[in-house]
């Protein structure tokens, strides 16, 4: 899956996923088993979400990590482990799964249709405006943006 890495001046590190607007959308089942990396080591989200929780501080931290936290906990770059990245893009998303949530809340209770809510999100809604975010004085200055990619030989 692949994803975008920024870096700001001030080194903090932010993790997006990149979606393929107007793609075709996976069951979760399938979404959560396609894998994050395949070299050292193939990894899917679902491994990742399992190693990070069992070992890497989701219930408690490890000091002798499974073979999957290992492998992603020496792969990223700046000296900050993939797992850590892969599970702020995977919190990033989560986050706008819930703007789009409370929105469709707002305007519809329990009773619409989720094609509503995408096409009526209001993006000076509180819940928007309010929300976790990098600032915009980060946001404005020098950053490097790195690009990862899942390549994988299919023959």
């Amino acid at each position: 899956m692949p994803f975008l890495i920024t870096e700001y001046a001030n080194g903090l590190q932010v993790a997006d996923l990149e979606l393929v607007q107007g793609g075709h959308l996976l069951p979760l089942k399938q979404w959560i088993d396609q894998f994050v990396t395949v070299h050292p080591r193939e990894l899917t989200i679902r491994e990742l979400i399992k190693s990070v929780a069992d070992k890497g501080g989701g219930a408690h931290v490890d000091n002798w990590p499974n073979e999957s936290l290992a492998t992603m906990q020496s792969m990223g770059p700046a000296g900050v482990g993939c797992h850590v990245l892969y599970t702020v893009a995977l919190a990033r998303l989560g986050q706008q799964f819930g703007l789009y949530y409370t929105q469709f809340r707002d305007q519809f209770g329990f009773n619409g249709k989720l094609e509503d809510s995408v096409a009526r999100f209001d993006p000076e809604h509180p819940s928007v405006v309010n929300r976790a975010k990098v600032s915009d004085a980060l946001e404005t200055g020098a950053r490097s943006i790195y690009r990862y990619s899942v390549l994988k030989r299919i023959q």
